[in-house]
């Protein structure tokens, strides 16, 4: 699990200026998903339910909150 939550900023595997997305959860939210697509082999529906000491390590080293993936997919209506 801990090589699976492991967010690898500027390696050929990161998706480069997705990182500095402006907002925590998009950033976490997304770490989430490509951290648990090799690990799980698939990315869950639910990515709530993902470990939350996979989510307290991708936390970590994005620098963010790791409550702020509740906030993840979460957004108003369009104008």
């Amino acid at each position: 699990m801990i090589s699976a939550a492991t967010v690898r900023v500027g390696s050929d595997t990161s998706v480069g200026g997705w990182w500095g997305r402006p907002h925590p959860a998009a950033r976490l939210g997304l770490a989430v998903q490509l951290c648990t697509l090799p690990w799980l082999g698939f990315v869950p529906d639910d990515i709530w339910s993902v470990p939350q000491a996979a989510v307290l390590r991708l936390a970590n080293q994005l620098a963010v909150f790791p409550g702020s993936l509740e906030q993840y997919g979460r957004r108003g209506a369009d104008p």
